[in-house]
């Protein structure tokens, strides 16, 4: 009989191992590198997160799929992120409706 194994490659243990591991802290400070492109016949400072998501919507408006769900999921993602911190300051009195609606 064939042995099972886990699929899911993380440990059983989530207590174990708290916060972010060291491939997800690489990943950040990497993406978080500036670097020097040519954009537009200019040479500009941007990060390497900037570097992919620019790449990402390019193949994403070529019509890959995967790219295009990819992209519509953080895009609402993002949206209902920021329409919760609007709320939260609107609730809070910190903004106020009129001016909320301009943000959202």
């Amino acid at each position: 009989m064939a042995t099972r194994r886990n699929k899911s490659r993380r440990p059983a243990n989530k207590a174990a191992e708290p916060g972010l591991t060291p491939m997800q802290r690489a990943l950040l400070e990497e993406a978080a590198r500036k670097v020097t492109i040519v954009a537009d016949g200019e040479q500009t400072e941007v990060s390497v997160e900037q570097i992919v998501a620019r790449k990402l919507l390019q193949v994403a408006a070529g019509g890959s799929p995967h790219a295009l769900s990819n992209v519509i999921n953080e895009m609402v993602l993002a949206q209902q992120l920021k329409q919760a911190e609007i709320e939260h300051l609107v609730a809070g009195g910190k903004l106020d409706q009129s001016s909320a609606a301009g943000k959202a």
